[in-house]
């Protein structure tokens, strides 16, 4: 009996510890004092992790408050929550060492590949059963226009979240874990609430660097199907 006693007031304890740990990023820190950068390959977009929310990043709705800076912030930096694997899916921390692919000499080597790249993205992407950055968007009038960015907010319902389209004249990175960023002209756009799903796709443009390694004139222009929703 002793020894189920004590047993039982060890887990407790190991519990109490686990669940006590110290958040060593809950204060919040000024714009220019981020406890971590992250951006993407190409530099368009920049999140500075202002304060984690929790300990384990890891969790499905983890999110860090962030100062953030891309093409429709016009150089300022807009302040928020967003979720952690929205920030890991297409960019890197900075300071962090990168590993580039080593790259084939021959040509059939480098295409070979960019087609593994591409189909492993695009193996990720597909498993996005929601509405993600890149989609058609049929509306009243007969368009199709295409969904540049969704804005998330931990403290707003789904129904309510923005989604701004435009995307019909811009450019499309592709990367990692279905992650896609959109640059270019943009639309207020509408509600989630506003769309439902269509069981129509259409073809649509994304690009990524040769091989992954980020360059000037480095593009790869590839072509794959995209959901169609339609505006109720």
């Amino acid at each position: 009996m002793a020894y189920k006693i004590k047993t039982k007031k060890a887990k407790e304890k190991n519990s109490f510890v686990v669940e006590n740990k110290k958040n060593l990023f809950l204060k919040e820190r000024g714009v220019e004092n981020p406890y971590e950068v992250w951006k993407t390959p190409d530099g368009s977009w920049e999140w500075r992790v202002l304060k984690k929310w929790q300990i384990e990043d890891d969790k499905p709705y983890a999110r860090w408050l962030c100062a953030v800076k891309s093409p429709f912030t016009y150089g300022k930096y807009d302040i928020g929550d967003v979720y952690v694997k929205d920030i890991k899916s297409f960019a890197v921390k900075e300071g962090e060492h990168y590993e580039a692919p080593s790259i084939p000499f021959s040509v059939e080597g480098r295409k070979e590949l960019n087609e593994k790249i591409f189909e492993r993205r695009q193996k990720s992407y597909n498993e996005i059963k929601d509405l993600r950055v890149g989609d058609y968007i049929k509306e009243k009038n007969g368009k199709l226009t295409r969904v540049t960015y969704i804005h998330k907010f931990s403290d707003t319902p789904k129904k309510e979240y923005e989604v701004q389209t435009g995307g019909n004249s811009g450019s499309y990175y592709f990367g990692e874990k279905g992650g896609i960023d959109y640059s270019g002209g943009l639309d207020s756009g509408y509600k989630y609430g506003e769309l439902e799903a269509t069981n129509k796709t259409k073809e649509g443009d994304v690009w990524f660097f040769d091989q992954d390694v980020a360059g000037a004139g480095r593009g790869i222009d590839k072509t794959m199907k995209f959901k169609i929703w339609k505006v109720k």
